[in-house]
């Protein structure tokens, strides 16, 4: 979120900006629908949580930005049980939310008006009947376009033991 600050907007406001149950409270108070939610800190909170919420939900960090960490369409609880655990075995409180299934957005806001639009496009791999998945991930990653934090226009994808392919 640092590109995006201003010099004369406070940390205190930034801050603030990137904390998702503080976003989501606002946009609830503003009449904007947002599904139901839930913070939990454990994955047997995240397993009643989800009960409550509803498959498909979406898991992510309280804080944080630009999408880092994000789980979108958890289907059930054995996608939810390993990704719960990952997020309490860093101590990091989770926000469990309803999933609306559509595309994503990057809205930006300079002065109070909107000026700008970008679509979020996950990242993706095709097959060609011959390549594991792991392989076809890691041609795409050799793409100089690509990079780790946000560093280039697109960023690496990241295998991990949660991905069932591994």
């Amino acid at each position: 979120f640092l590109e995006s600050r201003v010099g004369d907007e406070s940390w205190i406001a930034v801050s603030l900006s990137v904390n998702k149950l503080q976003s989501l409270q606002a946009f609830q108070q503003a009449g904007i629908p947002v599904g139901k939610f839930s913070v939990v800190s454990s994955p047997e909170h995240a397993v009643m949580a989800a009960q409550s919420i509803g498959y498909p939900l979406v898991i992510k960090p309280v804080d944080g930005g630009k999408g880092v960490d994000v789980w979108p369409g958890i289907a059930n609880e054995s996608a939810l049980i390993p990704i719960a655990r990952r997020f309490a075995a860093e101590s990091r409180p989770m926000l469990l939310q309803s999933h609306f299934a559509g595309d994503g957005y990057r809205l930006l806001v300079v002065d109070g008006r909107f000026v700008a639009a970008a679509r979020l496009i996950p990242a993706s791999v095709v097959g060609d009947g011959d390549k594991s998945v792991a392989q076809l991930i890691e041609e795409t990653n050799a793409d100089p376009n690509r990079g780790r934090g946000f560093s280039r226009l697109r960023c690496v994808i990241e295998l991990d033991e949660s991905m069932n392919f591994l």
